[in-house]
């Protein structure tokens, strides 16, 4: 079964015992609320704590005047860019698809309930970067424009025994002695710095691209986050694989259908999947990664680390 989008831990901030009064006025203003989601999701409650109490929370959060986080939030969503569809219109949606994100499940849902030829249809999904909307035309105010994205330590473990399960030739000086071996992962995560880390931003970027007729050159590496940044802002909807259902519903909203379409259409992938092949669309068991590898593969991945955060944010206050 897909699983639900997480939700906010009721008292989760009251577990670190020194932060009950602040999370319990926190909780009692949706602003406040809003922000603690965003700092309990990307760090923890500790952290979260110490974040707002560095900020002077009660002013940070909830006082009159706009602080820097809502002003940089407020140009961010301010440039997001979306079709203006009309009741009856068939919308049409370009994805740009980040490996081992969830991008399968989506592409084959969105391919079931949109029509296979003309207006309507699911223009594109490709492993491709940002210019390829560019090289093929991609107007966003007729067409939704569609990136997802994934923890990128969940991303690059799920890539690596992707392949490890495709036995993908290249990967063979990574394998791992056994179940319990990582010492494969953690040489293929230091080895290999472009192929497999921070993907998400090369792609969202613009860095990985062919040179296709009226595409600018490739982003060069020192300009890249803040590129990728700024594409993000502009894509009309983000797709986050830790909030995967309600990620399909606002997609729904705005391409006009019915709240549960998607959710029903993904639903019945992965039981078609399932019935075929015994797994959910395109997904790969793994071991538990112990936490040093997870901690590594997070330093390699930097820049996707903070390209996510960026997104969680920008999706936490999106409608």
């Amino acid at each position: 079964m897909m699983k639900a989008s997480p939700k906010r831990p009721a008292g989760a901030a009251t577990r670190s015992g020194d932060c009950d009064e602040l999370a319990a006025k926190l909780f009692k203003h949706k602003d406040g609320r809003r922000k603690l989601r965003i700092v309990l999701l990307l760090a923890g409650t500790v952290v979260a704590c110490a974040f707002f109490r560095a900020h002077d929370p009660m002013g940070f959060l909830l006082g009159a005047a706009p602080s820097k986080f809502d002003k940089d939030i407020d140009a961010a969503l301010s440039r997001r860019q979306c079709p203006a569809y009309a009741p009856g219109d068939q919308p049409s949606i370009a994805f740009l698809h980040i490996p081992k994100t969830a991008g399968t499940l989506l592409l084959e849902t969105l391919k079931s309930v949109m029509p296979k030829e003309g207006p309507g249809r699911c223009g594109f999904a490709a492993h491709q970067d940002w210019a390829f909307f560019d090289a093929v035309g991609v107007d966003p105010e007729q067409t939704i424009t569609l990136v997802a994205l994934r923890h990128p330590v969940d991303r690059v473990i799920s890539d690596y025994f992707y392949s490890l399960k495709q036995n993908a030739s290249w990967l063979a000086p990574y394998k791992p002695e056994s179940p319990s071996d990582f010492s494969g992962l953690r040489r293929f995560v230091e080895d290999n710095k472009d192929r497999l880390n921070n993907i998400g931003t090369q792609m969202v970027g613009g860095s990985k691209h062919c040179s296709w007729p009226g595409t600018p050159p490739n982003t060069p590496p020192h300009k890249v986050l803040a590129v990728a940044k700024r594409n993000l802002e502009k894509a009309c909807a983000i797709l986050l694989t830790e909030y995967l259902e309600e990620s399909l519903v606002r997609l729904s909203r705005l391409a006009g259908w019915p709240e549960d379409r998607l959710i029903a259409a993904a639903k019945k992938q992965e039981e078609q999947s399932k019935a075929e092949a015994g797994v959910r669309v395109n997904a790969t068991p793994k071991p538990q990664v112990p936490l040093e590898i997870r901690q590594l593969i997070a330093k390699y991945n930097h820049l996707d680390m903070q390209l996510y955060e960026h997104a969680v944010r920008l999706f936490l206050h999106q409608r």
